[in-house]
């Protein structure tokens, strides 16, 4: 909700009202118990805004929205005889909380894919030092072939030349 209220001057600019519904469920304080009873645990809200709300700021706006669903809220209770110790409306309020947590789990997603794009440099770097050590590895190794190869052709000089001096 709070997406489309920092877009209403957008909205507005096409038409004169601003409809925005959602469900309200009917949820149990207890924790784990499902509410089964009923035929219909959920209610339809739709709030209309005018165009004459442009004025007014988002977070007063949003505030008056949440003031006018505290009354809502009582008069569902009342027809609806939901036992307040048990049973609470999760409406406007949770739909606020929604919007602010998703945000942050968009900025957590983003940190996330950077942090995760940095260990992969990190890896890729790594990997490249690991196949460098390696070629590294495998010169010294072909050079101490060399040597040894040398050392034996020179002694089997040396044994013809002692063969030849004698």
């Amino acid at each position: 909700m709070r997406g489309e209220l920092n877009q209403r001057d957008h909205i507005f600019s096409t038409s004169h009202h601003l409809f925005f519904s959602f469900l309200w469920r009917v949820g149990s304080k207890e924790e784990g118990k499902v509410i089964l009873d009923r035929t219909c645990i959920y209610y339809l809200v739709i709030i209309k805004l005018s165009k004459k709300t442009l004025t007014t700021p988002i977070n007063e706006l949003i505030g008056d929205i949440k003031m006018g669903t505290k009354h809502v809220a009582e008069e569902v209770k009342e027809k609806s005889g939901i036992d307040e110790e048990k049973e609470e409306l999760l409406g406007v309020d949770n739909i606020f909380k929604v919007v602010d947590l998703e945000r942050e789990l968009k900025i957590r997603d983003i940190k996330l894919e950077e942090k995760e794009k940095e260990l992969e440099e990190e890896r890729k770097l790594k990997e490249e030092e690991r196949k460098l050590k390696e070629e590294e590895r495998k010169l010294k190794e072909e050079e101490r072939k060399l040597r040894k190869e040398r050392e034996k052709e020179i002694e089997h000089l040396k044994a013809r030349l002692k063969e030849k001096k004698d």
